[in-house]
């Protein structure tokens, strides 16, 4: 008889209330809207692509034993439609932000966002 390797797991919430909406402080209160991509970051937070709120995220942990928060990380810098994240050798982000068809290297530490590929316009040509 052939024996079965089974593995139980557990699922639980890291962040999000379960409202939608754009709210930001205890990650149990936190809201999203259409949330589509995660990167753990070099320093064990996480990052979450804010689609609906065209938004980055950044999940961290205030210390042993407290509470993770949820933070808006660079409002002012125009994500439209952040799809998904990517971590760099450097530690930067690039971050596809589909609504203006380019791909954005996030420096973390000094927030400076540029942009990797895309022209902006809507297509398929290499360049």
């Amino acid at each position: 008889s052939e024996e079965q390797h089974q593995e139980a797991y557990a699922v639980c919430t890291l962040a999000g209330s379960g409202r939608l909406g754009a709210y930001d402080g205890d990650a149990t209160s936190a809201a999203f809207s259409s949330p589509r991509a995660v990167l753990v970051l070099p320093d064990e937070s996480l990052l979450i692509a804010d689609t609906g709120n065209h938004r980055l995220r950044r999940v961290f942990s205030p210390g042993v034993g407290r509470t993770p928060v949820v933070e808006t990380v660079e409002p002012r810098k125009g994500w439209m439609c952040p799809v998904g994240l990517a971590l760099t050798h450097d530690g930067a982000v690039l971050v596809c932000d589909a609504g203006h068809n380019k791909i954005k290297r996030l420096e973390m530490g000094s927030g400076t966002v540029s942009c990797f590929a895309g022209s902006g316009r809507r297509g398929h040509a290499d360049g």
